[in-house]
């Protein structure tokens, strides 16, 4: 009878480590998401190429890229930021003019560019209205530059579906 106890504490001690191992390794770690345009099913919000501060941020074809991962944070608040992990930094998709895009990775810390409302336009669809320009993030160009534009929540091109990275 003692060898049952012992075998029962042993399974059970395996099963919490597999359920610990199950909610917190790898899986768990991949929380990035990727917004996919609505207008356009199958282009996605991109940092072109995966490169640093002042990159363009692109609406582009999906291709399964790092590139095209992005965090919501904070997930479910009003006020949320756009960011990726580029080279051991945060970066923030920002409204910030590179000279081509309305839309270029830059610091996280930078204020008011770096930071969007998130706003609920149906069952996981999003529209993000820039706080410093209050204008909303627009595929209007494929396998182009984000655009900045007037606000319209019924237009598609502005709203988004956020889909596991």
């Amino acid at each position: 009878m003692n060898n049952t106890r012992t075998g029962a504490a042993v399974i059970l001690i395996s099963a919490g480590l597999l359920a610990s191992s199950v909610l917190t390794g790898p899986a768990a770690a991949q929380s990035g998401q990727v917004l996919e345009n609505v207008a356009n099913p199958g282009y996605v919000l991109d940092n072109d190429a995966g490169r640093g501060e002042d990159s363009s941020v692109l609406v582009y074809d999906r291709n399964g890229g790092p590139n095209q991962v992005w965090e919501v944070s904070p997930d479910g608040g009003d006020t949320v930021q756009i960011t990726q992990e580029v080279g051991g930094r945060d970066l923030c998709a920002a409204a910030v003019f590179n000279g081509i895009a309305d839309v270029s990775m830059q610091n996280c810390d930078n204020g008011a560019v770096t930071r969007w409302t998130q706003i609920a336009v149906g069952s996981n669809r999003w529209v993000y209205r820039n706080n410093a320009q209050d204008k909303c993030l627009a595929a209007t160009r494929l396998n182009g530059p984000a655009e900045l534009v007037e606000c319209a929540f019924g237009d598609q091109e502005q709203q988004w579906i956020k889909r596991a990275g």
